[in-house]
């Protein structure tokens, strides 16, 4: 009888370890995902040359604000038990825009406007296993946006119209919780802040009537990212 009971237990303990190996190696591996959000912004514009001047004239500040959707790709490796590193690249439309009439500018009707298109970002992660489905998480790193400013007053005789598209690079810093419902799918929810600080001497394209074509100007832009989705392991 404690020969049983002893092959019993040990049958237990094997499962038990077996069952272990396989949650602590569960997390390895990569996957591919899909998410969507809301996005907010600051932005403030300094105009520094105009019309053969050299100046600082801070033309205001604004927030800007909408919606962004896309995908991400990730490998992670399992090193301990408890903990989890890997990398992600993360690809997102944006639809987030702003404006602010130009402080000091030609009228009620001169407003700068700020669209952010879309972001592209390269960030290490690395977690901690709450439980062994579940994973906080925080991420690190590089990312890219582009970005279309524009600075018009249609009221202005003659009409005043200065665009600009910019890539614009910086860093972005997060923090997410995963779980996953099934071996293989997980849900996560995720906040992002990324800083693209201040870009000097952006030289707007004057599309409009008027005949000035020396506009340069500095613009100081932050972004935050709001989002949740779902990965696929595999």
């Amino acid at each position: 009888m404690k020969v049983v009971k002893f092959a019993r237990k040990a049958t237990f303990l094997a499962t038990m370890a077996v069952s272990m190996q396989i949650s602590a190696a569960e997390w390895s591996g990569c996957y591919l995902g899909a998410n969507a959000g809301y996005g907010d912004g600051d932005n403030q514009i300094n105009q520094t040359f105009f019309e053969g001047n050299v100046i600082n004239h801070n033309g205001g500040s604004t927030s800007s604000d909408g919606t962004i959707y896309g995908a991400q790709f990730g490998c992670d490796y399992q090193p301990s038990e408890k903990w989890v590193a890997g990398f992600q690249l993360s690809a997102s439309k944006a639809n987030i825009e702003g404006r602010h009439v130009f402080v000091g500018g030609t009228g009620p009707d001169n407003y700068v406007s700020y669209e952010t298109d879309q972001t592209l970002s390269v960030a290490g992660r690395f977690g901690y296993l709450v439980k062994d489905s579940t994973l906080l998480y925080t991420k690190i790193g590089w990312v890219t946006t582009d970005q279309l400013y524009t600075d018009q007053d249609p009221t202005y005789d003659p009409p005043l119209f200065y665009q600009t598209s910019e890539s614009r690079s910086g860093w972005t810093a997060g923090v997410g919780i995963e779980h996953k419902f099934v071996e293989n799918v997980s849900f996560f929810a995720e906040f992002n802040h990324i800083d693209l600080g201040r870009e000097e001497n952006i030289a707007l394209d004057n599309l409009g009537e008027i005949d000035i074509s020396d506009y340069l100007a500095s613009i100081d832009q932050s972004m935050n990212q709001y989002m949740v989705g779902m990965n696929y392991y595999f």
